[in-house]
């Protein structure tokens, strides 16, 4: 029985020009799936809604997501936790869903909203 299989893989993000010359910083992803294997088609759904938080916040050093099935009986036992690394500070959510992919988008929603609140108050943003 396979307990924990996780893919990691570096996003290019934010491209920062300095006299002229363009520098792309690339953050650090990990999927962490518990108990079981993960889709291809679910590595690259994560992978696109990652993305999308640098938009909002473009010092993101990297984030971890980790995929487990919740033991209880109902329909919503797909539990997706997304972590990312910013400078000074972790934020963390973890959303409960029939689906993982649904998961995974309530997780990352909950992200974008810490992070615009960070923005807004102009600590580190």
């Amino acid at each position: 029985m396979q307990l924990f299989v996780f893919r990691i893989f570096v996003l290019p993000i934010a491209p920062i020009a300095i006299g002229g010359i363009v520098f792309r910083r690339f953050m650090k992803t990990t999927i962490h799936s518990i108990r079981f294997d993960a889709s291809d088609r679910l590595h690259d759904h994560i992978e696109e809604k990652i993305e999308k938080l640098d938009m909002v916040y473009d010092k993101i050093i990297s984030a971890d997501v980790y995929l487990r099935l919740d033991k209880s009986s109902d329909a919503s036992n797909k539990v997706a936790e997304v972590k990312i690394n910013i400078p000074g500070k972790n934020l963390f959510a973890r959303k409960k869903s029939s689906t993982f992919e649904d998961a995974v988008d309530a997780a990352i929603e909950a992200l974008m909203k810490q992070l615009v609140r960070k923005k807004e108050k102009g600590t580190g943003g």
